[in-house]
């Protein structure tokens, strides 16, 4: 009868702690896996403005969580044009303008996106210009009159990076 007390005392122990651990990890966790992005040895908040990356160079962002969990996340590059002007130009013969016309516009083609499990790298191009995003957007047809915008000069550029399990996103405005 001894160590059947016993046994039953430890089991009970064994239950109370692993609970005790339950209880920590849900509340300290908050039972989530904590995704997070990282430039360097900088932790990125959810949302960042400001940013400056080196042109004609890969950048490498680091993306994990603190569980230690597998990253599954997806990564996009969109333009910005509220600091644009309502800039003109010629799409096929007919009148448009860059708020309109690339407002939000996915060009994360043109920054050369690698991603892999623990980080992910992208290219900025020097040379990439208004004109360039435009013909990316409407490779067939025909445009005409465009002005020019220095796009290193202001945030025209937004990388967003999604965990695709805890559906969290952290927002970098970046030029």
């Amino acid at each position: 009868m001894k160590a059947f007390s016993k046994a039953i005392t430890w089991l009970l122990v064994v239950v109370v702690l692993l609970g005790v651990f339950g209880l920590l990890y849900f509340f300290v966790g908050n039972g989530q896996r904590n995704f997070y992005v990282r430039y360097g040895n900088t932790p990125i908040p959810a949302r960042a403005d400001n940013y400056e990356f080196e042109k004609n160079a890969y950048t490498v962002i680091e993306c994990g969580t603190l569980t230690g969990q597998k990253v599954e996340y997806s990564v996009t590059v969109t333009f910005d044009t509220k600091d644009i002007s309502e800039t003109a130009f010629n799409l096929n013969d007919r009148a448009a303008n860059y708020k309109y016309e690339l407002y939000g516009y996915d060009c994360t083609e043109l920054f050369n996106v690698a991603i892999y499990d623990d980080c992910f790298m992208f290219y900025i191009p020097q040379d990439l210009t208004v004109a360039k995003i435009l013909q990316h957007r409407y490779p067939d047809d025909t445009i005409t009159g465009v002005t020019e915008v220095d796009l290193w000069a202001k945030d025209y550029f937004v990388l967003t990076v999604t965990d695709k399990v805890e559906r969290k996103s952290t927002v970098i405005s970046f030029h």
